[in-house]
């Protein structure tokens, strides 16, 4: 039986803790307008987003998490995780953006600018609805991206 790294288990902990953390959004309801604020004022209460950010991103969080049937809860705490939603961040290994997409690997399946918030945030989406169709369950998906 191989073991992960302990950093790796620390980084799914955080990563459901923070899930949790937003889980007054978790109900989201009502018209696609009510649901973005929902999650605007669950990102600002739960992360510390900027009012202006959190405004401007739970809109595409919502959309992205409905076109790929992904929790958008899940994928706000993803997106906390892996940039702390800074659109800018890039990582030692060239990971890029919000979701921290690794280009080479998803070029094919997430073509354009991966710092463009949009692009990234559906690419992560598409992502993490690729590794659930394949590993069968959230828990494992999210193992696997991380």
């Amino acid at each position: 039986m191989a073991f992960k790294p302990f950093a790796a288990i620390i980084l799914k902990i955080s990563l459901v803790v923070l899930a949790i953390s937003l889980s007054a959004c978790s109900s989201l309801s009502g018209s696609f307008a009510n649901r973005s604020n929902q999650l605007s004022s669950g990102l600002q209460n739960a992360y510390s987003v900027s009012p202006s950010t959190a405004n401007r991103l739970s809109p595409m969080i919502i959309q992205s998490a409905e076109r790929y049937d992904v929790s958008p809860t899940l994928l706000a705490a993803l997106i906390r995780q892996e940039s702390n939603y800074n659109s800018s961040a890039r990582s030692p290994t060239g990971a890029i953006g919000l979701t921290q997409i690794i280009s080479s690997h998803w070029r094919q399946a997430c073509p354009g600018n991966l710092y463009d918030e949009n692009v990234n945030i559906n690419c992560g989406a598409h992502v993490l609805s690729t590794y659930y169709r394949s590993a069968g369950s959230w828990s494992k998906a999210v193992e696997r991206w991380l």
